[in-house]
This record gives structure tokens, sequence and C-alpha cells, in this order.
């Protein structure tokens, strides 16, 4: 091999890793804005779980105990996406939380009327995906008869 030839191969590695050190920080600032807006989310659920009041009430139905269990899903179906986002679960992961969070009636019904009130919107395959999951679980839970 050549001077000149080795010299275009060690100049394309380097532009090679550079890609690549540009893509992976990318990939960590999506994830870093992602916990951010999801530490904001939980703030304010934070709050609204301490007081209900603070929460509109047309909103909660006048029953602060059912308040409380829809936030504690919308909680728990926000930290298995966050972990979805960034490898940590996988779709069976993802399918096994949803069943366990369909499984009780309100979350279904819950989960029915925020399909219905949300339109649609561009998002990223990883979210669309995620969506899907969550969606044929609880098509899922709504065929199968409860437990007992």
């Amino acid at each position: 091999m050549t001077v000149e030839g080795l010299s275009a191969l060690i100049a394309s590695l380097a532009l090679l890793g550079v890609v690549i050190s540009l893509f992976l920080q990318a990939r960590q600032l999506r994830i870093m804005r992602l916990q951010s807006v999801r530490s904001m989310q939980f703030e304010l659920e934070r709050i609204v779980l301490a007081d209900p009041d603070v929460y509109p009430s047309h909103l909660t139905d006048g029953n602060s105990d059912v308040l409380r269990r829809r936030m504690f899903m919308q909680m728990w179906l926000k930290y298995v996406e966050l972990g979805y986002h960034v490898g940590e679960f996988d779709d069976a992961s993802v399918r096994a939380n949803a069943r366990k969070i369909f499984g009780d009636s309100t979350y279904l019904e819950h989960w029915r009327r925020a399909q219905e009130a949300e339109p649609s919107r561009q998002s990223t395959n990883k979210a669309s995906r995620f969506r899907v999951l969550l969606t044929e679980e609880a098509e899922r839970s709504r065929l199968m008869p409860p437990p007992g």
C-alpha cells in the first residue's frame, strides 16, 4: 500500500470517528431533553398528588382517588416510555407493563379517553412503536374477561 493510500485510509477512519461521535452526542442530547421534560412533568404530578385541589376539577370527575390512580398510571407509562426510548425496555417489557397497567379498568378507560382526545401527531419511529404496543395491549385487555 502506498503512503497516499495509507494516508487516505487514516483520514477516512478519522472522519468516520467524527461522524459516529456526532451521532452519539445527538442521541445523548435527545435523551437529556426527554429526561428534562419528564422531570418537569414528574414535579407537576407530584404537586397534584400532594394537593389534588390544584388540578382542574372538571378533569377529575370530582374524585381525588380516581385522579391519583390516573396520575400514577401516567407516571408509570412515562417511566416505561423513557426506558423504551433509551433502550432499557424492549417490546416484551413494554407489553408486560402495559398488561399490568391495563388490568385495571380505571386505567384502561383513561387510556381509551386519552386516545380519543389526543390528536394524531408526528413522532419518532420509537414513539410511534411505543404507542402501537400500548394500543395493542389495551385492545387485548378490552377483549379479555376480567380475572376472577
